[in-house]
């Protein structure tokens, strides 16, 4: 059985990760969040009903017309692990980056842009909080 990753978009809206699927949330109720799963470029019915802490599955409709992918939720873990590092660390660009590279998989590291994006990115996120400039 695998378990339920709790991750943000780069709007730092909550996204969920199960079986290979990204899940957004769809909409709240008093006792339960639906998620949809998240594609751009097809359109499907996958969705996924959890408690409000993220904890239980109460139910889970698997009509997914594409295959799992754990490289993309994989993926979407490091951004969301650096994004989250650049704004609450003082790392340099460089640092940040090779923490969060230990232990990841090859098809990981294959499926990752070129590196000067990523140093990009987590500066860009400091300039959105107004954090001081850290010397690279």
């Amino acid at each position: 059985m695998s378990s339920l990753n709790i991750a943000t978009t780069e709007k730092n809206k909550p996204l969920l990760t199960l079986n290979g699927f990204n899940y957004t949330i769809d909409r709240n109720t008093d006792k339960k969040l639906i998620g949809n799963v998240n594609c751009r470029t097809i359109k499907f019915k996958g969705r996924i009903h959890t408690d409000h802490n993220h904890t239980t599955i109460l139910l889970e409709n698997n009509d997914h017309n594409h295959p799992a992918s754990a490289v993309n939720n994989e993926v979407r873990l490091f951004q969301d692990k650096l994004r989250s590092r650049a704004v609450t660390t003082t790392e340099s660009t460089q640092h940040i980056m090779d923490n969060c590279l230990n232990n990841v998989s090859d098809q990981m590291v294959a499926r990752l842009p070129n590196l000067k994006y990523i140093k990009r990115n987590i500066q860009r996120q400091r300039q959105k909080k107004d954090l001081p400039q850290i010397p690279r």
